[in-house]
C-alpha cells in the first residue's frame, strides 16, 4: 500500500514535475495510480500544453506507452481576463481610504489589502494582454494570487475532494503532501504558501488525528539558464526573477519567525 499522498503542482514547473510524476508512477504501478496518491495541478493557463515520455498510441490500460499529461480533473485552470476586477478592488480601495469602516462589507476585500490597483492601471499601465490570465500570469507574482482568489471555491472544493479520495483509499492518520513549483515565476511563486495554508485547513475539517507533513520543493532562478523559455542573459531578465526569488523567500522566512506566530500566524 503506498503512504497516503497528495502531490500538487504550481505552475508551469509544477505542471511539467508532477507530469513527470505521475508518469513515474503509472511505470511503477501496472500502468495505474496508486488509489492512496492524488495529483493536482494549479497554473494560469487554460490548457495542459506539456506531455512527458512516450510515443505510438494514447496512454491508457491497454496502451503503457503513449504520453503522459495530466488530465482535465488533475487540472485547474485559473485563468480569464481580470482587467474588471482590478478596476473594482481599485474602487474599493479609494473608499475605504474615505471611510476605513466600509471593508467589512467590500466583496473584494479579500484581495484590496494586498493587490496594487492603482499601480498596476495607472501607473505601470500594463497592456491589456497581462490582465487576460489564459496564457499565465505574466510572471507577476500578484496575478498569480489573484488568479488563486478569483477561483478560490472551485481550488477548495478540488483539494477536498482530493483529500477525501486519499483519505477513504488510505485510512492513515496523517497526509503527505507535497507542493512543486518556482519560486521566479508568477504563478507559484505567488501561491505556494496559500496552498499550504488551505491544505492544512481542509484536512483539520477532513477529520484527520494530525496535521499534514508539508513538503515544499521549489526550483530558484538558476534553474532556467540555459532554457529555451527564459534568456537570462537578457538585460533585466536576470534581476526580475532574481526579485521574485527573494520576495518568495523573504515572506517565507516572515510567515515562520516567532513574531507572526504570536499575532495569529498567517494571514
Amino acid at each position: 500500500m503506498a503512504t497516503p499522498t497528495l502531490v500538487i503542482g504550481l505552475g508551469g514547473s509544477g505542471l511539467k514535475a508532477v507530469t513527470h510524476i505521475k508518469k513515474n508512477l503509472l511505470e511503477a504501478n501496472q500502468n495505474r495510480l496508486p488509489n492512496e496518491v492524488a495529483l493536482m495541478v494549479l497554473d494560469t493557463e487554460r490548457e495542459v500544453k506539456y506531455t512527458a515520455g512516450g510515443w505510438g498510441q494514447e496512454r491508457s490500460t491497454q496502451h503503457a506507452t503513449g504520453p503522459v499529461r495530466i488530465d482535465i480533473g488533475e487540472y485547474i485552470a485559473m485563468v480569464g481576463n481580470v482587467r474588471a476586477l482590478g478596476d473594482a478592488i481599485k474602487a474599493e480601495q479609494y473608499e475605504m481610504l474615505r471611510n476605513p469602516a466600509a471593508q467589512r462589507n467590500q466583496p473584494y476585500r479579500h484581495m484590496s489589502g494586498w493587490f496594487q490597483a492603482t499601480y498596476y492601471l495607472d501607473i505601470a499601465g500594463l497592456p491589456d494582454q497581462v490582465w487576460n490570465l489564459d496564457e499565465g500570469a505574466g510572471r507577476y507574482r500578484q496575478f498569480g494570487r489573484m488568479a488563486f482568489f478569483r477561483n478560490i471555491d472551485v481550488v477548495e472544493q478540488k483539494l477536498k475532494s482530493s483529500v477525501q479520495a486519499v483519505q477513504r483509499a488510505s485510512q492513515g492518520t496523517t497526509l503527505y503532501v507535497h507542493v512543486i513549483g518556482s519560486l521566479a515565476g508568477g504563478t507559484g511563486a505567488a501561491l505556494f504558501i496559500d496552498v499550504a495554508h488551505l491544505v492544512q485547513l481542509i484536512t483539520r475539517d477532513a477529520g484527520y488525528s494530525q496535521a499534514p507533513v508539508l513538503f515544499g520543493h521549489f526550483v530558484l532562478t538558476e534553474a532556467f539558464r540555459g532554457t529555451r523559455a527564459v534568456k537570462l542573459n537578457e538585460s533585466g531578465v536576470l534581476a526580475n526573477f532574481n526579485a521574485r526569488m527573494y520576495a518568495g523567500l523573504r515572506e517565507l522566512t516572515r510567515l515562520q519567525s516567532p513574531i507572526i506566530r504570536r499575532s495569529g500566524g498567517y494571514p
